[in-house]
């Protein structure tokens, strides 16, 4: 996602996975700090919410994200900034990008370009097969991308809507395999438990959401599924933001009633 507020992202990321996830509750949903947000649910529960966005690195030994990536992300951040400045809708915008390297002065032409891709698209949003109830979605692939500059350095831009989402969400996506170890989603829990007794006793439970942005599905493997989490968190997620995936991690209590 693009560096926005951090505030405004996490609330979008939530936003994304309440509209995805079943099992997710109802109710009034409020800032708050620690945790980052409070959800009173339908029957009175107030579930304290933390969030935490993961930076997979680009391979299994570690090698560095590609150096363009803050050039891809500025040129999507200053097309969402337009598009918001608009009233615009809110959408859920995915750029995926080449590794073609930008020219820094490039950044607005192809943000404007970027931009009015984006409204040309949205007359043909429609549901697609698979995707989730009352979700619209069109894709811009590169036989489309290739009538503007933006062609030189973006394979795809998806744009789609979904049911009870209140904010935009501008992704900026990498080329290349993101791997995300077991162990950095222990240590980001761990990272997170170290505020959760400042504040546990102010709800009725603690949840924890850990998100990412990827390429494409799949990023979730069956080593992360099958793994198992000690926490004292009662409920984590963990949320791929651009396939939609998402699953609820086992976790090994260790103290929480």
């Amino acid at each position: 996602m693009t560096r926005k507020p951090q505030k405004d992202e996490e609330q979008a990321v939530l936003d994304l996975l309440r509209a995805q996830c079943a099992e997710f509750p109802g109710g009034s949903l409020r800032p708050s700090d620690p945790p980052d947000f409070v959800l009173t649910t339908e029957t009175g529960r107030r579930v304290g919410l933390e969030m935490r966005r993961l930076f997979p690195d680009q391979s299994k030994d570690g090698s560095p994200r590609q150096r363009g990536e803050m050039l891809h992300e500025k040129i999507v951040h200053h097309a969402e900034r337009d598009h918001v400045a608009a009233s615009g809708s809110p959408l859920a915008v995915a750029v995926f990008w080449s590794s073609n390297d930008i020219v820094s002065g490039d950044t607005a032409v192809l943000a404007r370009e970027l931009h009015d891709l984006v409204i040309g698209a949205m007359p043909r949003l429609a549901p697609q097969p698979g995707d989730y109830p009352g979700a619209l979605r069109c894709v811009l692939d590169w036989n489309e991308l290739q009538s503007a500059a933006l062609g030189l350095y973006a394979t795809q831009v998806t744009v789609a809507t979904y049911p009870g989402v209140r904010s935009s969400t501008w992704d900026s996506v990498e080329v290349g395999w993101l791997w995300l170890p077991v162990d950095a989603i222990r240590k980001a829990i761990a990272e997170k438990e170290r505020t959760l007794s400042g504040w546990q006793t102010s709800v009725d439970e603690a949840w924890l959401v850990l998100y990412l942005v990827t390429a494409s599905s799949g990023r979730i493997t069956d080593d992360i599924r099958n793994a198992s989490y000690p926490s004292a968190f009662n409920r984590i997620y963990l949320f791929d933001t651009i396939s939609r995936e998402w699953v609820r991690i086992d976790i090994l209590g260790t103290g929480w009633p």
